[in-house]
């Protein structure tokens, strides 16, 4: 299931999230074919950071978005 968008921060960490959301593109980040040298690390991304960033969801969720939406 692709999970949407978080709140964008507040103050000078939002105008930087912000420059990089609005930019006209749709932002979809395949959570199981990533990873980190640090397990920890890891995790704390997939909560924190890339939901912040776009939309998450496994690889197979969002190929069959994509197609969904193609057609």
């Amino acid at each position: 299931m692709i999970e949407p968008h978080l709140p964008l921060p507040a103050g000078r960490d939002r105008q930087r999230a912000f420059k990089k959301t609005s930019a006209g593109f749709n932002v979809a980040l395949a959570v199981d074919a990533m990873t980190d040298t640090r397990s920890e690390a890891h995790e704390y991304s997939l909560r924190n950071v890339f939901p912040r960033l776009g939309e998450t969801g496994a690889t197979d969720d969002i190929i069959n978005l994509i197609a969904k939406r193609s057609a």
